[in-house]
């Protein structure tokens, strides 16, 4: 997998955020976790030799603007680290969310499906994926995605991609 961490329009040498780092603490993190599915997710993706390339773009909102032109060989993924902690997300949440949208794309496990509130399926799993983080930093779990809840039957559904066993 290719990952193109851009901080544009952020600048990051006169930033005192430090974007690049605090990515890559992030990503550190996941390469380490105790959790086997963080850990197994972060794996494949890092050993991918893909065509796709995921960016993680620096831009001036939260989550994510998925875009993927004709060739279908590219995605964006653009995000806002929660610089001031006012929006109640981690970095590590952050990027973690966003990477299981790679994830869910690179294995073909994205769907358009919405529920009935408008809410695509994605969403709820890749925030089951995100409680998994927060788990992990001893925080709450995430059981809304914008003003609705996640529902009981999604909930604990990370929709991972397991591969087929091979016939004998």
């Amino acid at each position: 997998m290719h990952l193109l961490v851009d901080s544009t329009p952020v600048n990051v040498l006169k930033s005192n955020h430090n974007i690049m780092w605090r990515t890559l603490k992030c990503l550190n993190r996941m390469a380490n976790s105790k959790n086997p599915i963080i850990k197994d997710v972060f794996a494949k993706l890092a050993s991918l030799n893909s065509k796709h390339r995921h960016d993680i773009y620096i831009g001036t909102e939260l989550g994510s603007k998925t875009n993927a032109p004709e060739s279908s060989s590219y995605t964006r993924t653009r995000l806002t680290l929660d610089y001031d902690n006012k929006r109640g997300f981690t970095d590590y949440e952050i990027i973690g969310h966003e990477l299981k949208h790679a994830y869910d794309i690179e294995f073909n496990l994205n769907t358009n499906k919405k529920d009935a509130n408008g809410t695509e399926l994605d969403e709820y799993w890749t925030s089951n994926f995100e409680n998994l983080i927060r788990k992990e930093e001893g925080r709450p779990q995430r059981t809304k995605y914008g003003r609705f809840k996640i529902p009981k039957k999604e909930m604990g559904n990370y929709n991972l991609y397991i591969p087929k066993k091979k016939e004998k």
